[in-house]
């Protein structure tokens, strides 16, 4: 019986920083002198991760690696996708990425994009935000001979950012529930991690909430919310689940699973 460890982490563009769009946001122009990525390398092979899924990675404009390519080549971690969905807010030069990484091959990958409902505020400087574009990635990993999963991991709109409330635009959400179903109907086990910006994901996702478990328990967000998520097949073992503090406004969750 396989036995594989997953896991999901906000890495806030290699920045800890706290941030507020109502009083504008610096950006900063190097992540290194902050430890972050050094930290993210350093957890995942700590833990012994299979799989991970990244929210608020970076690629940058300037040809500069990856931070999917530096912990490739610095971790067991790789066979690796990347999905750029917006500009990054907290680094100049950069842009905001999805990452799936694994040290199993990825044979497949689709980028999918959630709605953009074109929210903005302007901040005490005059400048203007607009609600950052996001999405998901489906990956197939093939495990062994015998085993091929789907794994999803994606980052949600921050309405909460623009003082609303993600239930607010459920919608939005179904999105991934239709691409979830299409997975199920594939007969091939299918787990979704990821920062979705909700309490209320799988009230707002019936057929989710129905199917899956979710073996993240307690508050993953420095704001003191649960928003983070590893959920799973409901006839899938978890052995373990944990989380793990560290220079990120959100928590390393992980999990580990008999297939």
């Amino acid at each position: 019986m396989n036995s594989i460890k997953i896991a999901t982490w906000n890495i806030s563009c290699g920045i800890p920083a706290q941030w507020s769009i109502t009083n504008g946001i610096k950006k900063e122009k190097d992540y290194k002198s902050f430890g972050l990525l050094d930290e993210v390398i350093n957890k995942i092979n700590e833990n012994n991760i299979d799989i991970i899924g990244l929210q608020e990675s970076v690629a940058f404009r300037n040809g500069e690696k990856s931070f999917a390519q530096i912990i490739a080549e610095n971790t067991d971690l790789k066979y690796y996708s990347e999905f750029e969905v917006s500009d990054c807010h907290l680094l100049e030069n950069a842009n905001i990425e999805e990452v799936v990484l694994s040290r199993y091959p990825i044979i497949n990958a689709q980028n999918i994009m959630f709605e953009n409902v074109n929210l903005s505020n302007v901040s005490k400087d005059g400048k203007t935000y607009k609600l950052f574009d996001d999405g998901f990635i489906i990956s197939n990993i093939q495990i062994n001979d015998e085993h091929i999963i789907n794994f999803i991991t994606g980052h949600a709109p921050a309405f909460q950012v623009f003082g609303k409330k993600p239930e607010d635009y459920g919608y939005v959400y179904e999105l991934l529930q239709e691409k979830v179903k299409e997975c199920f109907n594939q007969e091939k086990n299918t787990f979704i991690v990821g920062d979705y910006n909700s309490e209320e994901l799988l009230k707002m996702l019936p057929f989710i909430k129905q199917n899956f478990n979710n073996n993240i328990d307690g508050v993953t967000y420095f704001e003191g919310t649960a928003i983070d998520y590893i959920l799973s097949p409901n006839d899938i073992k978890c052995t373990s689940h944990f989380k793990l503090n560290n220079l990120s406004d959100h928590l390393l969750c992980i999990a580990e699973f008999q297939l």
